[in-house]
């Protein structure tokens, strides 16, 4: 039995990185949160990576977007007071901001 191509082009497509896939469809920003890559990092790991950043109690983690991709917003309160913002990158877990 024959393959239907465009089942085909869809299971290609579901196998490309998540950066190879934006750029796919980087005409609507829809499509990319739709078809986006799913967060390989989980909060708790999201939240240890904003720590080692900026050592303090962290407040809250949301899932949010940065430049079209899918980050963790973790946000600090330091000892000195200060509350600080982090993005960390919810496929590599590196720190974006």
């Amino acid at each position: 039995m024959a393959v239907n191509p465009l089942i085909r082009k869809l299971e290609q497509f579901v196998r490309l990185s998540p950066a190879d896939r934006a750029m796919l469809v980087r005409g609507s920003s829809e499509r990319v949160r739709n078809f986006g890559p799913r967060a390989d990092v989980s909060r708790e790991e999201a939240a240890a990576a904003a720590q080692r950043v900026a050592t303090g109690r962290v407040l809250s983690v949301d899932k949010t977007e940065a430049d079209r991709r899918p980050v963790w917003r973790v946000k600090v309160l330091t000892a000195q007071g200060e509350v600080r913002v982090i993005l960390i990158d919810a496929a590599s877990g590196r720190v974006v901001g």
